[in-house]
């Protein structure tokens, strides 16, 4: 049984659109293009995808055609560059052989990662107790950490609208960042939560940055100089009400 890919050659769907093609179509029709083609494959089952030098007369004889009408076409082709000429009269295709050189690198990738998958499941039946690799495991932590950074960024756009102009996703991600090196580290939970409270702040950025600045494992509401809450309180403001009333009188 002879291997397949012996003839196997990848070829565009759209190749008859191409510019050059259609120059091609336009002088000799689809007798041109059907040329052109089985060129292609006839070069494809050469052993270095290359005709010698009596290749026009090759051609003839491979495609049943007359040697002048083949002739004429291989000059065009020649002429766009769709084949390339060596100086003792060979033809190739430089686009054959590169599409090729990278499909046969493709299939040797994926044959080398054939032969470690088979490896790796030859050791586990040896070794069905050992451990998983590091780096197997790594990536699972990585991929997790990538998950979680996607959600906190897109639970913050949910509430982006609210907060223009007070709060940028820059400093939300520093505050996610702060909060995972702490020991309560931010769970999702949480996150929608702080959202909600800094909503309510007259300055969230600020209330970030106290916490930040001051080490401190939660958000508070932003104090002044005199480590007092900015803003009064209900019963202040009730305070102060009365004290301006009885000074009225």
């Amino acid at each position: 049984m002879k291997d397949k890919d012996a003839y196997y050659f990848p070829h565009d769907s759209n190749a008859r659109n191409d510019y050059k093609i259609l120059r091609l179509r336009a002088k000799f029709g689809w007798e041109g293009y059907g040329v052109y083609f089985a060129t292609i494959e006839v070069l494809r089952e050469q052993t270095n995808f290359k005709l010698g030098k009596d290749s026009v007369e090759a051609l003839a004889t491979a495609l049943g055609m007359d040697f002048i009408n083949i002739q004429v076409i291989v000059n065009l082709l020649v002429e766009l560059e769709l084949l390339k000429r060596e100086d003792g009269g060979g033809l190739y295709s430089e686009s054959l052989i590169t599409r090729l050189q990278h499909y046969k690198d493709q299939k040797e990738f994926y044959r080398e990662m054939g032969r470690k998958g088979a490896k790796a499941k030859r050791e586990k039946k040896l070794n069905p107790l050992k451990p998983p690799v590091s780096s197997k495991v790594n990536k699972i932590k990585e991929n997790k950490t990538k998950i979680d950074n996607n959600y906190f960024e897109d639970v913050f756009l949910l509430y982006l609208p609210e907060f223009v102009n007070k709060l940028s996703l820059e400093t939300w991600k520093e505050w996610i960042d702060y909060k995972r090196g702490t020991k309560k580290k931010i769970t999702k939970l949480t996150a929608e939560k702080q959202l909600k409270f800094l909503l309510k702040q007259a300055d969230p950025v600020e209330c970030i940055n106290q916490t930040i600045r001051n080490g401190w494992i939660g958000l508070f509401e932003v104090k002044d100089a005199t480590n007092k809450q900015i803003g009064a309180s209900p019963d202040e403001l009730a305070r102060i009400a009365t004290d301006y009333a009885i000074k009225q009188k």
